[in-house]
This record gives C-alpha cells, sequence and structure tokens, in this order.
C-alpha cells in the first residue's frame, strides 16, 4: 500500500513494441493451413526450375536457387510483422508504455492515454519462453516482452500473476 492507501500492482518498465514482438505474435495467430499458398506457390517455382536444369543444363541452377531461397525467405511469416511494425512507426503508436495488472483490470498507460481491459475481456493468457500474450480477440494481443522488466524474476512474477487473475475471473465466468 501507498501512503495515499493505493495498492501497488505488478508492472512493467516502459517499453515499445519492436518487429521481433510482432513477429512472435504472427507465430501466435498464424494457422498451419494460411501456409499453405506460399507452399504451392514454392512447390510450383521448384518444380519449373528444375525441369528448366534438366532441359537446359545446369546453368539456371544458382538463379534457380537463389530465386528459391528468396521465396521462403519472404513469406508471410517474414513480411507481415514488418509492414506491421512500418504502419504502427507511421502512425505514432510504437511510444513507449507502461503495462500495470490491477485486481480487475489489465491497465495500459503510454503518453497517447491510457486503457483498462477487464479480466473479462482477455481471451486467453499465453505465455512463451521470452513474451506473455493477453489474447482479446483470436489475433489482437497485448505483447509483454521480457525485455519489459529488470529481471527474470520479475517476468516470472508479472506472468503467474496475470495467469492467476486471469484464472480466477475464467472460474467465476464459467460458475455463474
Amino acid at each position: 500500500m501507498t501512503s495515499n492507501g493505493e495498492s501497488i500492482e505488478p508492472s512493467t518498465k516502459p517499453f515499445a513494441y519492436d518487429v521481433s514482438d510482432l513477429r512472435a505474435l504472427n507465430i501466435q495467430v498464424t494457422r498451419w493451413w494460411m501456409l499453405l499458398p506460399s507452399i504451392a506457390i514454392f512447390g510450383f517455382l521448384l518444380w519449373l526450375f528444375s525441369s528448366l536444369m534438366l532441359e537446359e543444363g545446369f546453368n539456371w541452377i544458382l538463379t534457380g536457387v537463389l530465386i528459391l531461397v528468396g521465396i521462403a525467405a519472404s513469406g508471410p511469416w517474414t513480411w507481415r510483422p514488418l509492414l506491421v511494425h512500418r504502419s504502427l512507426r507511421r502512425q505514432g503508436l510504437l511510444k513507449p508504455m507502461v503495462i500495470w495488472l490491477s485486481r480487475d483490470y489489465v491497465i495500459v498507460d503510454s503518453n497517447r492515454g491510457d486503457a483498462r481491459i477487464k479480466w473479462t475481456g482477455i481471451r486467453t493468457v499465453k505465455r512463451t519462453r521470452d513474451r506473455l500474450f493477453l489474447f482479446s480477440s483470436k489475433n489482437l494481443a497485448h505483447i509483454i516482452p521480457r525485455r519489459a522488466f529488470d529481471t527474470d524474476a520479475q517476468f516470472e512474477g508479472f506472468a503467474a500473476i496475470a495467469q492467476e487473475r486471469w484464472e480466477q475471473v475464467a472460474k467465476s465466468v464459467t460458475v455463474e
């Protein structure tokens, strides 16, 4: 408790999203079937270049390999987070923020304003090795990276509290 009676809630230090955060979110929301068009294009080009190499000799090998590597590296798992990051940066939305976990809300505070999201508005909580995702819909999440804390123990504690508060709300909603 502080001197004015408010409780001190767990929070992050100020941080801003970067491309790696958006890539991590993309991995969380991308389903295997979404990659089928890229795999089909890759397969077609593999067939095309292998047939050209057989007909024309092996003069096309280097060109074919370079094009196939370029296509594999430029799949949606690579370019989508870059485009989203660029768009957010241009809109001025990549400002430092602080996230607090109160008993009733997830509070996101930045110089653009603050948002209070009730725990009932959090659809699911997912944790990876270096990030915590608070999903408010199937494809939209607040991303809390490990770098938003001074120590690994602080990140672990924050993640545990978030999971616990979300589970309490989820249990109370299913009971009622």
